[in-house]
């Protein structure tokens, strides 16, 4: 109720107690004409994604591995990162402010992700980076040096912190 009423203040007087609020419809709690005239908007995926360039303007989303599904993502980079040919991923996110009914999206602060050449990208866990970090990072940057690459991870409220590809 506090939610909803927080956003729509008009429901504050028509739901005064929890208890009126409790097991309505939306339809009940919105009002059919106003949801009627509501624009409504569909999501196809909240998974983490990266866009695949099969060539010829065909793209293919490709879903990213499923421990790159445990926290959000916020920066995305690609490039070759262990020197094997083939494009792997870097990532950073984690979410600490939300509200603590839900609990912190702290899973994983970094991740990276192998390619295999086919659109594929295989979790490496932190056991074979050491890429452990306890903090959320909102985007990482990547640049490109003579002799090494360097990225730039940006944290919410803390330093930046600069790692050089080996």
């Amino acid at each position: 109720k506090t939610d909803i009423t927080s956003q729509i203040p008009s429901l504050r007087k028509k739901f005064l107690l929890y208890k009126d609020y409790a097991g309505k419809t939306i339809t009940e709690v919105i009002g059919g004409e106003r949801l009627q005239k509501a624009a409504k908007l569909r999501v196809e995926t909240l998974a983490s994604s990266v866009l695949i360039n099969d060539g010829n303007i065909q793209m293919r989303l490709l879903p990213l591995n499923g421990m790159a599904q445990l926290s959000p993502i916020f920066g995305i980079v690609s490039d070759d990162f262990d020197h094997d040919g083939l494009p792997d991923i870097f990532a950073v996110g984690n979410f600490f402010d939300v509200k603590p009914d839900l609990g912190r999206m702290d899973a994983r602060a970094v991740y990276f992700l192998k390619g295999d050449g086919k659109g594929r990208f295989e979790y490496s866990p932190v056991s074979s980076t050491g890429l452990n970090f306890q903090t959320q990072f909102r985007d990482v940057v990547l640049f490109p040096g003579q002799e090494k690459k360097k990225l730039a991870l940006a944290a919410n409220d803390g330093p930046l912190v600069i790692l050089e590809a080996q």
